[in-house]
């Protein structure tokens, strides 16, 4: 009975992470088209305000929500339990008006900073980061609604719209403007990209509600809400930081060197974002495991860190040697200085590598009250960062981008070792004892 029951589980277990990279890496190779697509009706200087725009929607939509969406499954599991589901809604429309909120504040800076004639606005006319400020809410809003579906462990349902649907929508709607139009803009791509955010968020709300999963009647005030931000906030800072450090080459190319360099990194970020793909695969399938091990004990989290580390080096390793290998052929889509990206591409693989290797660790410190050290941690790896492509973008261009984010990243990696030994008592590597599988 017992061998059926764990037959049952890794069967279900293997569905589960082949469902999961299935949706992010068919969303990757239709966002890697979608982007071939772009870079080539745009040119490198709208290609490049574009890619600062959808990058900065992505890091807005978690800032705005607070963590509310990142800190789903973790508060909102108790809640999705109870049959009655009480307590779901009043969690969703808190952060709702909490990101509404945070907003209107970021929507009014980026006003205020385009009027200023700030570098990253151009006074020629409106940067695509206006129209990118208002899209950020309604991402966050599809970012928490997802969070919900993630909370019942519906992650086929919470992964499809932003691993899949995303990228399909945004093709489709872009390849339609220009058949149009005849062209496509920066400008017209971004607000473009808020009709899929809001066509995503319809589909989270059929699911939801296709799942009763949030009932509107008998709203019921349920859990102290600056606790929730309490425990939220630092996972929201994490996340921010996490997306930031991936980021913030774009911004300072954009600042440093102008669009033309950031559509020839685009191009190396787009083609490298496999891994990323296969990180974000990686947290959505752990995440849920990781909170319920950390109550079973020593022996559970030892065996869930093992089988996370080997399923990390199986998936990560061979990609990043791919890559290596035949990124000069890929880039050659984009149609851009290939040599140039090429070199970029190199340097990204090896620190992104590295961070997909890092992911379930960290969420093993996110979960595991090691949030302050994570938060810290992440801190002094940006602020290197940044520091290095100050140093280095003037000297090797977008390869000097490259190089600071991947010397950052390593950084982040040995740090959050130390950490995790130092919080848990365990490596990323470590298994279980022998003991331990003796009995």
């Amino acid at each position: 009975m017992a061998s059926a029951q764990d037959s049952s589980i890794k069967k279900s277990g293997f569905t589960s992470t082949t469902t999961i990279m299935m949706i992010f890496v068919s969303g990757y190779f239709i966002d890697f088209a979608f982007n071939i697509f772009l870079a080539r009706h745009m040119g490198s200087n709208d290609y490049g305000n574009f890619k600062v725009a959808e990058a900065f929607i992505y890091l807005g939509s978690i800032i705005t929500m607070m963590g509310g969406a990142s800190a789903a499954p973790r508060l909102l599991l108790p809640h999705i339990k109870n049959p009655n589901k009480e307590g779901v809604w009043g969690y969703v429309r808190f952060y709702i008006i909490v990101s509404t909120i945070v907003s209107i504040v970021l929507l009014v800076l980026i006003v205020i900073g385009h009027y200023l004639h700030i570098s990253t606005f151009s006074g020629n006319g409106y940067h695509p980061l206006l129209l990118a400020a208002i899209v950020i809410p309604l991402a966050g809003i599809s970012g928490l609604l997802c969070g919900v579906l993630h909370a019942a462990n519906r992650l086929d349902l919470a992964f499809i719209p932003w691993g899949l649907g995303y990228s399909t929508l945004a093709f489709l709607f872009c390849f339609i403007a220009s058949l149009i139009f005849g062209q496509i803009s920066s400008f017209m791509a971004v607000g473009l990209v808020g009709a899929v955010v809001l066509s995503l968020i319809f589909f989270s709300l059929v699911c939801i509600y296709r799942l009763s999963l949030m009932p509107l009647k008998n709203i019921v005030r349920v859990g102290n809400r600056s606790q929730w931000l309490k425990i939220s906030f630092p996972i929201m800072v994490v996340a921010a930081l996490q997306m930031f450090m991936r980021q913030v080459d774009i911004y300072m190319i954009e600042f440093m060197a102008g669009e033309i360099a950031v559509g020839h990194f685009a191009a190396a970020t787009v083609t490298t974002f496999v891994i990323i793909v296969i990180q974000l695969g990686l947290i959505a399938l752990f995440s849920p495991q990781v909170v319920e091990a950390l109550n079973k004990g020593q022996g559970t989290i030892r065996a869930l860190n093992r089988k996370s580390m080997v399923l990390s080096f199986l998936l990560v390793l061979p990609l990043s040697l791919l890559l290596i290998l035949f990124g000069h052929q890929i880039l050659d889509f984009f149609g851009h200085d290939v040599d140039l990206a090429f070199n970029a591409l190199k340097a990204l693989t090896i620190g992104y590598a590295i961070t997909a290797l890092m992911s379930v660790p960290i969420i093993w410190l996110q979960y595991g009250g090691a949030e302050k050290s994570i938060m810290v941690l992440l801190i002094i790896s940006v602020v290197s960062n940044i520091f290095l492509n100050w140093l280095l973008i003037p000297i090797l261009n977008i390869e000097g981008a490259a190089i600071a984010t991947s010397l950052a990243m390593s950084i982040s990696a040995v740090g959050a070792i130390i950490i995790m030994k130092f919080k848990l008592g365990i490596f990323p590597w470590s298994g279980q004892s022998r003991m331990a599988k003796a009995e």
